[in-house]
């Protein structure tokens, strides 16, 4: 388990989800879109709000779960063992062809400083000797990763919010509308072949909720990092690249290998041209770093429910799963020997196209998985909210999917199909695990051990749970009567010693968690241990004064309403809140002035016939 000092926190979690975004996208998608055309703006557009989308689906699955895992996680739990597997060894994949992709960018803008890495085999050489830096990077901890990524994408902002806010001085409408279509076919058909350009884009999205792990108070900094980090990323494409689009002609563009330096060099001159290639290539590199550290959890995540292999699991001192990480960087080298072309362009192109393919399928699967996980943990406007978000994520992403190239994505889905024959090691593996008790990364335990606990979810109405009472609950086939201690608080969990499965080696019975669920009350509410109450007075009542009998949780009880009371104003019943082992608490009526319902000449007379008092400060 990773400690608190380890992990990163808000700022480092929302660069990370913008870093890996921005990383490579950002860079070489103006040139790509280029070979469409212009009319890529409404591309964008389109997948901005599928991007939106997907963020408020993984920051609202944080929200629900913060187990981590990302992707994988919400598809284990949502669809079982099977489903979680073929999502995690598909994204993982993908993520592992796209991080070969981002050592692939980032060197190929340091091509200008150091001609050498035009020769395949130095640049080959030079990809493995990134990959395994920024593994050894990962390996003394997410810490480290996340200083790395917060420095490199604050380099990479410097140009891509330069071109956006001042490349407008140098844009030509002329030279933009030229290029609006240039793929010879409708604009309906250029607009589904940028979607899969501008999804590469916006890969990333769901980086915190993958590492929610080695993020602190995961609740509150993954859904903010999330959404923030997408709409930094979103501004800055469609600003810069529209720009671009404008400044360098279409024919060039579509050739242009540095397409942010190219436009700078010519707003600026070559030296400029120069500084925003090497900040282009800290930019793609320090997103290797972020993108290596997904690697590394998601598959921890897995390996830790037997659905990966044990090297994913076991970790260092740090917390990272080292030896899983040294495993990915073998398979990234193999990678970039099996990728190696005569341009850096030709090697980049190989490997994005599939790796946003292969990532599809998971963030279908996350978008669909909120309306399930989210069942009876949303208020019902929440829940129609989120069920159509979800949907907007998961129809974009099929949208993507129909606009990539029909070759790859026959393969893709061939691998997606091949899944379930690899699935039978894993599921070998989960029993091995379930049968003889091993521990995440570690063997089987050799003496007698707890059985495991059964957790369970129960709704208990809100006195009972502040009074206390006893029900009964079916668990197994089992009748168990279940004590509610006074002053049980919503989400607090119940432990049943000896009703859960059978010990190990002779060990005692695990036991039962129970996670209490307290329902709403018609007019009481909590804040701690203090009982909440709205009092409607009348105008009457507030004005003269009145005894009136209102309800606690003990019961009924008289309270007197000062003379000229004042809406909002709170008396305090000492001790009439929840008591527990925490402490005392009170009940805190707050006073609602009511006006009549019906007309009253007599008031009004009296309320006309009243002097104006000064009632108003400012």
């Amino acid at each position: 388990m990773v400690s608190e000092n380890n992990k990163i926190g808000l700022v480092p979690a929302t660069l990370m989800v913008a870093g890996n975004m921005m990383g490579s996208g950002v860079f070489m998608l103006p040139a790509n879109l280029a070979g469409i055309g212009s009319i890529a703006i409404f591309g964008w557009l389109i997948t901005i709000v599928g991007a939106i989308a997907l963020g408020l689906t993984f920051s609202k699955l944080t929200q629900i779960d913060t187990a981590a895992g990302g992707p994988y996680a919400y598809a284990h739990k949502a669809f079982g063992d099977y489903m979680g597997y073929q999502t995690n060894l598909v994204y993982w994949l993908a993520n592992v062809i796209g991080n070969v992709g981002l050592a692939v960018a980032g060197l190929g803008y340091l091509t200008p400083f150091f001609p050498a890495l035009n020769d395949p085999l130095v640049m080959a050489l030079a990809q493995i000797a990134v990959i395994w830096f920024f593994t050894y990077a990962n390996i003394l901890g997410p810490k480290v990763v996340g200083r790395v990524q917060s420095f490199t994408t604050i380099i990479a902002l410097f140009p891509i919010i330069g071109v956006a806010l001042f490349g407008w001085f140098w844009f030509s409408p002329s030279t933009y509308m030229e290029g609006w279509n240039v793929t010879g076919g409708s604009n309906i058909s250029a607009l589904g072949m940028t979607l899969n350009f501008t999804l590469w884009a916006f890969i990333g999205v769901e980086s915190a909720s993958v590492s929610t792990a080695v993020v602190k108070n995961p609740a509150r900094n993954v859904p903010i990092a999330t959404v923030v980090g997408v709409l930094l990323a979103a501004i800055c494409y469609v600003l810069s690249s529209s720009a671009i689009m404008g400044i360098i002609p279409n024919k060039e563009l579509v050739v242009s290998s540095a397409p942010f330096s190219q436009a700078v060099s010519v707003a600026l001159g070559s030296t400029a041209g120069k500084v925003v290639a090497l900040c282009a290539a800290v930019g793609c590199l320090g997103s290797l770093a972020g993108w290596t550290l997904l690697v590394g959890q998601t598959a921890k995540a897995a390996a830790d429910d037997g659905l990966f292999g044990n090297i994913f699991a076991k970790v260092n001192r740090k917390g990272v799963p080292s030896a899983g990480l040294a495993l990915v960087a073998a398979l990234m080298t193999l990678q970039v020997i099996a990728t190696m072309s005569p341009t850096a362009s030709q090697q980049f192109g190989k490997i994005a196209s599939i790796a946003v393919i292969m990532t599809l399928l998971p963030y279908i699967y996350s978008s669909v998985a909120i309306k399930i996980l989210g069942r009876d943990k949303m208020e019902k406007n929440q829940e129609i909210f989120y069920t159509i978000v979800g949907l907007i994520g998961a129809f974009y992403s099929m949208a993507a999917m129909i606009g990539s190239d029909s070759e790859q994505t026959r393969w893709a889905l061939i691998f997606v199909i091949s899944t379930i024959i690899f699935y039978e090691l894993s599921v070998n593996r989960k029993l091995e695990i379930k049968e003889n008790h091993i521990k995440p990364g570690g063997r089987a335990a050799r003496g007698p051990r707890k059985g495991e606990d059964i957790a369970y979810s129960m709704k208990v109405d809100f006195l009972t749970a502040a009074k206390g009472g006893e029900t009964s609950v079916i668990i197994q086939g089992k009748n168990i009567n279940v004590k509610i201690p006074a002053g049980t608080l919503d989400g607090q969990t119940l432990r049943l010693k000896g009703l859960g499965q059978e010990g190990f080696n002779g060990g005692p019975k695990g036991d039962v968690l129970i996670t209490i669920n307290v329902d709403k009350h018609p007019y009481f509410s909590l804040d701690g241990l203090n009982v909440l109450l709205d009092l409607p007075v009348s105008i009457k009542e507030a004005v003269l004064g009145a005894k009136v009998t209102i309800p606690t949780i003990s019961g009924k009880v008289a309270v007197t309403i000062p003379p000229y009371s004042s809406s909002g104003e709170k008396l305090r019943l000492k001790g009439k809140g929840l008591k527990n082992k925490s402490g005392q608490g009170d009940q805190i009526v707050s006073l609602k002035i009511v006006s009549p319902k019906n007309k009253n000449t007599e008031l009004e007379k009296a309320l006309q016939d009243m002097g104006d008092e000064t009632i108003r400060n400012f």
